[in-house]
């Protein structure tokens, strides 16, 4: 199997260097993901679980699509390319917000990224669910906002850290009926 470069950057989101993506994540470089919340036209927010044999949380309930950002990509171009690889879905995408991870330890894992947070809408998706998924629904944004303070613990920490920036944005601000 190939191996995956990501673009390591400093606090700033600026390119200094290319490493492979493993690298990356085992010491700790800074490097840039993507996060998609995808709502059906009934306004209901896609969540999928991570499968169990996965690395990174597994069995634990995530955003519609998260994902790195491969060295040369725009955070568009990730964004459109895991929706379509992880749900086998293509629309639109506006970006909402970015936000800095803090320092995710995990088993011998360092995780720090800078994340591009999406909305996408999508009218009767026929959804895929890909090797890494084990399941996966919509459920009402309400719903998932109660789900992500009552049970944090069912939840990937770059999740929640999407979601907060996601609902500090506009796109966030209209979903709940505070604009």
């Amino acid at each position: 199997m190939p191996v995956e470069y990501f673009d390591v950057v400093d606090d700033d989101d600026n390119v200094v260097g290319r490493e492979p993506g493993g690298k990356c994540v085992k010491e700790g470089l800074l490097h840039r993901a993507i996060a998609i919340l995808l709502f059906d036209e009934r306004g209901n927010v896609y969540i999928q679980r991570r499968a169990d044999w996965m690395g990174w949380y597994p069995g634990h309930w995530t955003l519609s699509v998260t994902g790195h950002v491969s060295s040369g990509e725009t955070y568009e171009q990730a964004a459109t390319r895991e929706l379509s690889e992880e749900l086998g879905v293509n629309c639109g995408l506006r970006r909402a917000s970015k936000t800095k991870s803090p320092d995710w330890r995990y088993g011998n894992a360092l995780e720090r990224e800078i994340i591009a947070v999406f909305e996408g809408r999508t009218t009767n998706p026929r959804i895929t669910l890909s090797k890494e998924t084990k399941d996966g629904r919509f459920v009402g944004f309400d719903e998932f906002v109660r789900m992500a303070k009552k049970e944090p613990d069912k939840l990937t920490p770059d999740t929640l850290l999407a979601l907060e920036a996601y609902l500090k944005s506009e796109g966030g601000a209209h979903r709940l009926g505070r604009r």
